[in-house]
């Protein structure tokens, strides 16, 4: 192919679209498996919102393109696709932009901690994370997050969780140690997450669990919830003695 058929294929309207699809791939490729480090700025909505703005700009120019440029097959039927996928891609940038505002579990360390003290009703700034795993759905909302904290010995938060009415003293009910992947009298649910992803809760003997069930119109404290499906609660364990925090948020 000559320069200038070269020049024809690769015009301004699809080069943008082509841009805003590369961004909208980083935009994805954030989301789901950068899961550590802090950013200033989450890179996810970041990309999401550039890959926007240039579907917008490649969707104008395909439509200026349409009206101005000679009517051939060639021009008719490639800005006609470039409006097309640019409005397609204009959608899912919009709704990842929106998904990663919204989901609890964006994939930066700052705002994690944040959330994740919001729902357990502690302070846990000077905690430190040993592992994060994302597996919440684009869409549908379906997955779980896991994630494991570790805390100095002068930062132990024992105290908070002795004197908070949302935390419990160890042990947990067997109920809640079966959804979890623990072991009650030989019996272990087969967990695919468990072996996979590593999501693995030790069954801790010294310290606090916290239980939270989301069921609608379901009572936030009834953990007999957890032996029926679908499971939609969050959990979370503290290890007094190694000062470790493992939290658990699934939705069915």
């Amino acid at each position: 192919m000559d320069t200038v058929k070269w020049k024809k294929f690769f015009s301004i309207p699809v080069i943008m679209f082509l841009s805003a699809s590369l961004f909208f791939l980083a935009a994805y490729f954030c989301f789901w498996y950068v899961e550590d480090g802090i950013f200033v700025i989450d890179p996810a909505l970041c990309f999401s919102v550039l890959s926007f703005i240039i579907a917008f700009v490649a969707l104008v120019c395909a439509i200026i393109h349409l009206i101005k440029s000679k009517k051939t097959k060639f021009n008719v039927i490639q800005n006609i696709a470039v409006i097309l996928l640019s409005l397609a891609i204009l959608f899912f940038s919009y709704v990842m932009a929106v998904f990663s505002l919204l989901n609890p579990t964006l994939p930066f360390q700052k705002k994690d901690k944040e959330i994740t003290s919001q729902q357990l009703n502690v302070n846990l700034d000077k905690g430190k994370y040993l592992k994060r795993k994302n597996d919440y759905g684009f869409l549908n909302g379906d997955g779980y997050y896991f994630s494991i904290m570790q805390f100095k010995d002068e930062d132990d938060i024992s105290d908070d969780l002795k004197n908070n009415p949302e935390w419990n003293e160890l042990p947990m009910p067997s109920e809640l140690k079966l959804s979890l992947g623990m072991e009650v009298d030989g019996k272990k649910l087969d967990l695919e997450y468990r072996e996979e992803d590593g999501v693995i809760i030790p069954d801790v003997q010294n310290g606090f669990y916290f239980f939270r069930n989301r069921q609608n119109e379901a009572d936030p404290k009834d953990i007999n919830a957890v032996s029926r499906m679908p499971w939609n609660y969050t959990a979370a364990v503290y290890d007094s003695d190694t000062h470790t925090l493992y939290f658990f948020e699934i939705d069915t």
